[in-house]
């Protein structure tokens, strides 16, 4: 028997992905999902962060949002 548990269902707009490793940026990441460094260096002032050098770990999350880690 199989019972439906009604669980919500999250959609996701992204799969989360590393987007800086390092200070450098995975640019085949940034074309896959059709976004520009433009938009990358626009999100990372966001953050205060002037430089993606300044960046060890930067990931695209699954609704969009940046997630950075700094060095």
């Amino acid at each position: 028997m199989t019972r439906n548990l009604n669980l919500p269902i999250t959609l996701r707009e992204y799969l989360p992905s590393e987007i800086i490793v390092d200070g450098r940026v995975v640019s085949k990441n940034l074309r896959e999902f059709n976004l520009s460094e433009e938009w990358l260096e626009c999100q990372l002032r966001l953050y205060g962060i002037e430089s993606k050098e300044k960046v060890i770990y930067a990931e695209l999350q699954s609704d969009g949002s940046l997630y950075v880690n700094k060095k």
